[in-house]
């Protein structure tokens, strides 16, 4: 039987039951044998989405999620995170990836993306993108560059040990912890990046960055560790906030190649540079240090160039740079320093260039021991406010010179050991401090030392400061009226100079050795119950006091001077309180011209406390200038005060006829005076009408009543009118009277050869 074939309506007309049987078979054929044109992922089909992606990767272009959906749609953006795996390591089946890499922009991820150890063979943007779940590239290894700009990571973010070219985060946010210890990164970009998490790390320890790292803009709301991080260019962070008022900011051990920059940093919590190696330049700019507790620690950080805190840096806790090494300059002009309690700890740095703290302010206490600067140091008008802790610079070592000019101490301030190797200026500076002292004992000076119109409310101490130039106080006030101005002991090596300077307190220059001239003209020595001590100083030039002001005692006992002027000063009014005793001179003057000045001297001499060298001295140096007169005045007056002051009985008599006999034996012509006047009153009591001849034979003889009178008053002289003439029987009183005048003769005449001859001194 021949089959038949159908006809044209039989082949057409097809049951409801056909229909549907076909349709069952083509579903099941399209399960069973997918088409290779579409690729699929091992969980199923891709959406369209990750169609279009793969569509867009293929082709070499971006994926732009965002364009491709506008926000209407932006439901339509999610790619699955096995997708995302898949497609990243190239394990898509059919996909060959382009080598412009995978470039996806504003996708959405909500699942874990799981990337640990992967291996990413192209560049790879996600940009704008959305990570709701965990992001894990711990350990993966990019083949290019890797940009996250503008994603936010709403979980958990690692980046552990990822090896890429350049990493982009720019303007990225992560809500969770963060990690890249370990990361080995080309070039590193976080611009604007926002790390949210308050509680856990942004970790970046042990992070390797082959060139520059940017942080610039980055908010850290928690703690941020970039301890033992090693950038091997620029690490640039200007304008970065460090929100956390509680946990580090850590920086600590951190290499960086080349310049690190914190420009404008907001630090709201502690931070740690300790350790930390800058191989170029490190800048803070305007950066404010926030936290008031730990403050800001730089401890041993190592800078190869130079340290910049300018713009008025704020510090308001510690600031610790203690043992810091900067190869080059420190600035922080215009810094603040503003915790009162706790330290700004420069003790130990190392400052290869200057340090300039001009116009910079201590709220608290500050430490610069042992500090080394090799070029110089600059701190003026800084102002150093803490009233009870000293500003201290003990033992600090500066290369050059050293300004505080118009600086500011209100408290006690520490120079004592300080080595300059230049000059040191404090001009017009200001010591407020009352009670405790400003402190320069035994400081080393190299060049010359500026104080004019310093001025000191409290003690001052210069004790064994050893000033190898000059000394410049003029116009400067030591306004403490109980607490000394001391200068003890110390050395200058050129001039030392005070004119014009105010002592309201006690002064000592005890033992000052000054190789120059010593000028204090016009100054004005006002306590009146305390000494102004120069005693024992040495000068190798002129000493100047001329219209100098003294109302308290004046000691110059045991100084020596070379030349010492006198001129106009005005001494205490109360007697016996200037002392020279032991004091010696080459050149003394008290008045402009040479006559004045020896009475100025002589009555200087008089007021002064007694002691006998002050007269010999005085006498010495008359006769070295040819003045023989003044100089037996001088002795004669010494001689005069030893009797006011030290003889008494016998003594103080055989003084008193010294002195109105012989002038202590520089006036012998006086004794001729008496001697005269005992010859003429002879003259005058042994009148021819008392006398008679001794023996009747002698009667013819003519009787002379002076060559009797001179006759018995010298002594060893044998005139023989004394042998042949004698007072009459009843002349009782001019007998006895006879007997003294031979007496009065062997005492006086005597006394005037002795003066004569020099043996009475």
């Amino acid at each position: 039987m021949k089959l038949k074939a159908p006809d044209d309506s039989a082949v057409t007309t097809v049951s409801p039951i056909n229909w549907f049987s076909g349709i069952c078979l083509a579903a099941f054929l399209t399960i069973c044998y997918p088409s290779t044109g579409v690729a699929k992922s091992g969980a199923g089909e891709l959406n369209a989405t990750e169609e279009w992606v793969v569509t867009q990767t293929r082709a070499g272009e971006i994926a732009d999620l965002s364009k491709q959906f506008p926000d209407k749609e932006k439901d339509k953006r999610k790619l699955s995170a096995h997708f995302l795996e898949e497609l990243l390591m190239g394990a898509l089946p059919g996909i060959k990836l382009h080598r412009h890499g995978v470039r996806i922009i504003g996708a959405t991820i909500d699942e874990p993306v799981d990337l640990e150890n992967a291996q990413i063979p192209c560049e790879l943007w996600l940009e704008h993108c959305q990570f709701n779940a965990s992001a894990d590239f711990n350990s993966a290894n990019f083949a290019g560059t890797v940009s996250f700009e503008n994603s936010a990571f709403k979980a958990d973010a690692g980046f552990n040990s990822m090896k890429v070219g350049r990493a982009v985060f720019n303007d990225a946010v992560f809500e969770g912890p963060v990690d890249f210890i370990s990361a080995d990164i080309a070039n590193f970009e976080a611009n604007g990046a926002k790390f949210q998490n308050k509680e856990k790390d942004a970790t970046f320890n042990s992070m390797k960055v082959r060139g520059y790292a940017f942080f610039k803009n980055a908010v850290f709301e928690g703690p941020a560790d970039f301890g033992s991080v090693d950038i091997a260019g620029n690490l640039e962070a200007q304008g970065a906030k460090f929100q956390n008022k509680e946990k580090i900011a850590n920086f600590s051990s951190m290499k960086v190649g080349g310049d690190a920059y914190f420009n404008d940093g907001v630090f709201e919590g502690p931070v740690s540079f300790i350790l930390a190696d800058i191989a170029s330049n490190f800048s803070g700019h305007g950066a404010r240090f926030q936290n008031k507790e730990k403050g800001a620690n730089f401890s041993s950080i190592k800078i190869r160039g130079y340290a910049f805190f300018l713009g008025g840096a704020v510090f308001e806790g510690a600031a610790n740079f203690a043992s810091a090494n900067i190869a080059s300059t420190f600035a922080a002009p215009g810094a603040k320093f503003q915790n009162k309690e706790k330290e700004a700890n420069f003790g130990g740095m190392k400052v290869g260039g200057y340090a300039f703290f001009n116009d910079a302010v201590f709220e608290g206490p500050v430490n610069f021991a042992l500090a080394e600067i090799a070029t110089a140091l600059s701190a003026n008008e800084a102002k150093f406010q803490n009233k009870e802790t000293e500003a201290n610079f003990s033992s600090m070592k500066i290369g050059g010179y050293t300004f505080f000019n118009d600086a500011v101490f209100e408290g006690p301030v520490n120079f004592v050991l300080s080595e300059i190797a230049g000059n040191f200026h404090a001009n017009e500076a200001k010591f407020h401090n009352k009670e405790r002292e400003a402190n320069f004992n035994a400081i080393k000076i190299r060049g010359d030392a500026f104080f004019k119109n310093a001025v000191f409310e409290g003690p001052v101490n210069l004790v064994s400061a050893d000033i190898a130039s000059n000394l410049e106080a003029q116009g400067v006030k030591f306004q403490n009226k109980e607490k000394e101005a001391s200068f003890g002991g110390m050395k200058v090596g050129g001039y030392a100079v005070f004119n014009e300077a105010v002592f309201e307190g006690p002064v000592n220059f005890v033992g000052a050795d000054v190789a120059g001239n010593f000028a204090a003209g016009k100054a004005r020595f006002k306590n009146k119950e305390k000494d102004a001590s120069f005693g024992g100083m040495k000068l190798g030039g002129h000493a100047f006091f001329n219209d100098a002001v003294f109302e308290g005692t004046v000691n110059f006992n045991y100084a020596d001077f070379a030349w010492l002027d006198l001129s106009n000063a005005v001494w205490p009014k109360a007697a016996a309180k200037f002392h020279m005793q032991g004091m010696s001179y080459k050149y003394l003057r008290a008045a402009p011209n040479e006559p004045e000045s020896h009475r100025a001297l002589l009555k200087l001499a008089d007021r002064s406390a007694y002691s006998a060298d002050v007269y010999n001295h005085l006498e010495e140096f008359f006769l070295r200038q040819g003045y023989r007169d003044d100089a037996d005045r001088a002795f004669i007056k010494g001689k005069r005060r030893e009797r006011k002051e030290n003889l008494h009985g016998l003594s103080w008599v055989g003084s008193c006829l010294l002195d109105w006999l012989v002038g202590y034996g520089r006036r012998p012509w006086q004794a001729g005076i008496p001697c005269a006047a005992l010859v003429a009153l002879g003259c005058v009591l042994f009148s021819p009408k008392k006398m008679e001849p001794q023996k009747p034979e002698d009667t013819p003889r003519v009787y002379s009543r002076f060559w009797y009178s001179l006759g018995l008053f010298l002594p060893f002289v044998d005139l023989q009118a004394d042998k042949v003439w004698k007072p009459k029987a009843d002349q009782t009183f001019l007998r006895n009277y006879m007997r003294v005048h031979i007496m009065l003769g062997w005492i006086l005449v005597p006394l005037v050869l002795a003066a004569l001859t020099g043996l009475i001194k």
